[in-house]
């Protein structure tokens, strides 16, 4: 009888360590797959060469000079990263400066550019 209770032990013990196991691999497995949610939600938040490239590009009269809130006004992730990619393109679609005509991107695909609601420009 004794033989049956050790055996029976052993058996609690496996069964134990191998649930033990299952959890620990399902828990990995949910923070691999969380992580990489976050990861992606992440790389996706900064604009890239190809985001401008893709962008349609609409004439905005640009009576100040400045572009802060044309790009505020686009739906899109803001952060310091992203201004300056933003300055860096514009500038360099506008060679000679930021004020008057100037071309900026659609980079929210709404088909809309501009400071304001009255002073957007649709294509």
């Amino acid at each position: 009888m004794n033989y049956n209770k050790n055996e029976e032990h052993i058996g609690n013990s496996e069964t134990h360590y191998r649930n033990k196991i299952v959890d620990a691999i399902i828990t990995l497995g949910a923070i691999a797959f969380a992580a990489g949610i976050i990861f992606t939600g992440i790389w996706r938040s900064y604009l890239t060469k190809e985001d401008f490239e893709k962008a349609r590009w609409v004439r905005y009269n640009n009576k100040s000079g400045e572009v802060w809130n044309l790009y505020m006004n686009e739906d899109i992730f803001h952060n310091s990263y992203n201004w300056k990619a933003y300055m860096e393109e514009v500038r360099k679609k506008n060679p000679s400066g930021l004020e008057g005509r100037i071309l900026v991107p659609d980079l929210d695909k709404d088909g809309c550019v501009g400071k304001s609601k009255k002073d957007r420009v649709c294509i």
